[in-house]
């Protein structure tokens, strides 16, 4: 089930947002197009707690002057940011920065307040690092000192010079620092780069990324393998001269990947978002009626180099009024293989809402694509305060279970929630944030 949950109250305003993550002892970052979150100005970035109050620890100032994109958090904590922005407190930063996130406060994320003499904490002094708590969990001294920043403020030593000279739109952090970027840029720094860019973890430009040409038109997502390679799914039918629709794979080089191969007999012009299976198979989302010649709706699924799946299996897809765009905007595979979806549909796998099952906005699917009729959500299609009111357009799963979703919606189950919703469907807890004005 579908159940609304009470404990995050985030009384958000006109936010739209299309980056998150999760940072240190679970806290939420969100980032998107939006001014102020609880009242308060927070232009673009916001980071919260379980309870959906932002971090006073997080301070961005004046934020960002454009729209925030996409995040990709590292080891260490620092957070790379992009999106369609051009300075970041008063500060320059062509589409991308990075900034320094807040130190864990005393015992903070310890169940109960309980604490290990003796181990690591935080005083939360910016200055220090490695502070050391006693019994009563109260921190009794420092024993380094580092360097001091401000959460939330500018990491210095990232330098991407002019950065890029259009919006960067997705992200995939690789373990050795480095970070691929894909958008609707042609430059990075003054280079060419054609929509997509590798940087490194100092902010310049990888050069050894061998992109060539790059893609013909905008890229919009990107979803990196174990093995180093990197799927990129947008609007392009060609990468560095090659024939390539919809979805590419590329080689760690940055090279094209000839062995995956999903043809180019495709009837939509973009796709919207990539999710890998443990299984190396990749789902990929959009508006399209059919996949390479075969009849499929808004979902399909990928073999390893690239060829349809028909094995999953999602009927008629999902449909919509024809006030909204009922395609799949985002989705995440849970631990157990089931896929949750979200997007602008009402119902499922029929040619009308009377004959298809209602699931207003987001609907849970087995790996095979069958829909999970145990994660409900949808209600009445004659009841408009069912689901969502409005459209929710992001969603992502957090180390612990919790999913994170949020779009351009105002209400949740006929209960105010303004772009940002924790629901606890049954066995798996989720807490929905994120959302985008497009």
């Amino acid at each position: 089930m579908g159940y609304l949950s009470s404990s995050f109250d985030p009384a958000l305003r006109q936010m739209g947002s299309s980056g998150h993550s999760v940072g240190p002892q679970g806290r939420i970052i969100a980032g998107g197009d939006f001014s102020n979150y609880r009242y308060a100005l927070h232009s673009g970035i916001v980071q919260l707690n379980d309870y959906g109050y932002a971090d006073a620890l997080f301070q961005s100032g004046t934020g960002f002057n454009g729209g925030v994109r996409a995040f990709a958090l590292q080891p260490d904590g620092q957070l790379i940011v992009g999106g369609a922005f051009t300075s970041y407190n008063g500060t320059v930063c062509g589409r991308i920065t990075r900034l320094r996130t807040p130190p864990i406060g005393d015992c903070e994320g310890v169940a109960g307040g309980g604490a290990l003499p003796g181990t690591a904490c935080n005083d939360c002094d910016p200055t220090t690092f490695n502070d050391v708590y006693d019994v009563n969990c109260v921190c009794a001294g420092t024993t380094t000192t580092g360097p001091a920043y401000q959460a939330g403020s500018l990491d210095t030593t990232f330098d991407p010079g002019s950065g890029f000279t259009g919006g960067a739109g997705s992200m995939a952090l690789q373990p050795d620092g480095k970070v691929i970027v894909s958008g609707a840029f042609t430059a990075f720094n003054g280079t060419t780069r054609n929509r997509i860019a590798r940087i490194n973890a100092d902010g310049s430009l990888d050069a050894g990324y061998a992109v060539g040409t790059g893609f013909n038109d905008r890229t919009v997502d990107l979803a990196l393998q174990p093995d180093g390679k990197v799927l990129v799914s947008g609007r392009f039918t060609s990468f560095n001269g090659v024939p390539r629709d919809l979805v590419v794979r590329l080689n760690v080089n940055g090279s094209l990947d000839a062995s995956f191969n999903p043809g180019t007999d495709h009837n939509e012009t973009s796709t919207n978002k990539l999710a890998l299976q443990p299984n190396g198979k990749v789902l990929v989302g959009g508006g399209f009626l059919n996949f390479n010649g075969s009849d499929v709706y808004d979902l399909v699924r990928l073999n390893a180099n690239g060829s349809y799946d028909p094995t999953h299996d999602i009927g008629l897809g999902f449909d919509f009024p024809s006030d909204l765009n009922g395609d799949p905007a985002d989705m995440v595979i849970q631990p157990d293989g089931k896929v949750i979806v979200v997007g602008g549909f009402l119902w499922y796998d029929g040619l009308s809402p009377f004959d298809g099952t209602i699931c207003r906005g987001i609907a849970r699917l087995e790996p095979n694509g069958g829909l999970d009729n145990s994660f409900e959500t949808g209600g009445s299609y004659n009841d408009p305060d069912d689901g969502f009111t409005g459209v929710p357009l992001v969603i992502a799963l957090q180390p612990d279970g919790r999913i994170l979703v949020g779009g351009d919606f105002t209400s949740y189950e006929t209960v105010a929630r303004n772009r940002i919703v924790p629901i606890e469907p049954g066995p798996v807890e989720v807490i929905l944030i994120r959302c985008r004005f497009q």
